[in-house]
């Protein structure tokens, strides 16, 4: 049972995409550096707009940091700072690159309305800003910014001002399913689990192809799978059905034990906790490599 149960699932999850993470600002607190997940200054269109406009062409640009330049910000008597913003200047003649900051005087003409004695506020932020440090432990997306590092620090911001902040200590907790090493998913293995499906639930022999949708998985301190919520599209003599195959699947997810499960932010997380995920099944090469064996 074990052994068809983890099939399923790596099933599931093989069609799920990466994505490019995209890098954040840097924050200095207490002296070290931070990961800021997010790009203040594209908050505030003007300054973004006049910001883009000065930046050298020649920066590099990528798919984790299409804008080329990364801005260093500090905290100083509770307030946001900004101070200072480098780009990655690419010479390809000769094939290396260099930092290279942004003279003072050109933020200053950029950002002359939030210049406070000496320093740059970003009194124009409102809301919630994340800072973290430390090795990735978990991705949420794959992309944008929400990941998880060992190490986070939540700051309340009211126009510019810390208001409060928030630290976590994330973790790892239990290495289980699906495991660092899942092995790579297979035809052969996409119908030894049709043919499971088929085998124990005959009601479902006759499928041509599924689709199934899988989001919200939980699970508990002990990496069981506590609840999860699937729906399912399945095709058979042209019509299309519902049947009970979600809850056929719900039901195996929830025998497997145990998940990998993650210690984030004060909740327990599975590895696939908030994603959503499509997968789409055709069964047809089932019936095909069943007509070969013949």
């Amino acid at each position: 049972m074990k052994k068809y149960l983890t099939l399923i699932v790596l099933t599931l999850f093989s069609g799920f995409a990466h994505a490019t993470p995209e890098d954040g600002d840097i924050i200095i607190i207490n002296g070290e550096r931070w990961s800021l997940f997010c790009k203040p200054i594209y908050a505030e269109k003007d300054l973004y707009n006049k910001l883009m406009a000065i930046l050298p062409k020649e920066r590099g640009i990528s798919t984790s940091n299409w804008d080329g330049y990364i801005a260093y910000w500090s905290i100083k008597d509770r307030h946001l700072c900004l101070d200072s913003i480098s780009v990655e200047m690419v010479d390809y003649n000769a094939r290396n690159t260099h930092i290279q900051l942004i003279p003072r005087k050109e933020l200053k003409k950029i950002f002359k309305r939030h210049i406070r004695g000496k320093n740059i506020v970003a009194n124009w932020i409102s809301g919630n800003l994340r800072a973290a440090k430390g090795l990735l432990l978990y991705d949420e997306n794959f992309s944008g910014y929400e990941r998880y590092l060992d190490y986070e620090t939540v700051f309340s911001v009211e126009k510019g001002r810390i208001l409060n902040q928030q630290s976590f200590h994330n973790r790892l907790i239990n290495d289980g399913f699906p495991g660092r090493n899942s092995e790579s998913i297979t035809e052969e293995m996409i119908n030894t689990f049709f043919e499971f499906i088929v085998n124990n639930h005959p009601e479902h022999a006759d499928l041509k192809w599924f689709d199934v949708c899988i989001n919200d998985i939980k699970v508990d301190s002990l990496g069981n799978c506590i609840d999860c919520n699937i729906s399912t599209r399945t095709k058979s003599h042209g019509d299309f059905e519902s049947g009970n195959l979600a809850e056929v699947i719900k039901n195996y997810l929830m025998k497997i034990h145990p998940w990998r499960t993650y210690y984030i932010k004060g909740k327990y997380l599975s590895e696939f906790g908030n994603k959503r995920m499509y997968f789409h099944f055709p069964c047809n090469n089932y019936w095909k490599s069943r007509k070969k064996d013949k």
